[in-house]
Parts: structure tokens; sequence; C-alpha cells
């Protein structure tokens, strides 16, 4: 995805979620050692991107999680959800 912003060409990433099955990290959400893809693990080689999606509380919904684009072993690269925990105390 490429946009103009004040006469400079910024570049940014297009995540594809919708229409995919969901891929999920495993492990520590910032750095997973694995995905599970199509109820396979698959050992992750390296985190390319991060984007955190926060909850929308005025509707109820508070939970956040990371998007993530994954290298995974087999030089696949993914897009994969992984939960942020919240702990209330």
């Amino acid at each position: 995805m490429r946009g103009r912003e004040h006469g400079r060409r910024q570049e940014g990433v297009l995540l594809p979620l919708r229409g995919r099955g969901a891929v999920v990290a495993v492990g520590d959400p910032f750095s997973p050692e694995a995905a599970l893809v199509r109820g396979r693990r698959v050992p992750v080689l390296a985190v390319l991107g991060r984007h955190l999606l926060e909850g929308e509380w005025w509707r109820g919904d508070e939970g956040e999680a990371l998007v993530l684009r994954l290298l995974l072993e087999g030089g696949a690269v993914v897009t994969a959800i992984a939960p942020l925990e919240v702990e209330d105390g």
C-alpha cells in the first residue's frame, strides 16, 4: 500500500486477515517460538512485523492482541494473531 502525505511517499503494510484461516502464535506473544497453521505446529524463524490491535472499550470489548508477520521454517510468511492477557490487579 502506498500513499502520499504532504508530498512524501509512505510505505505501509497490508495484513491479510479476512478470508483466511486463523494462524495462532505459540509462546511469548512478542517473540513466538511456533505458529499453529491448520492444526500443525511450525517453528518461527523470525518476526517480520508487529501491530497492536486494541479492543473497543466503549463496546465492552477490552481485549488486545498482537498481529504478527512471521517467517516460518520452510519459508512461508504468515499473519498470526497473539492474544494479550490482561491481568486485573
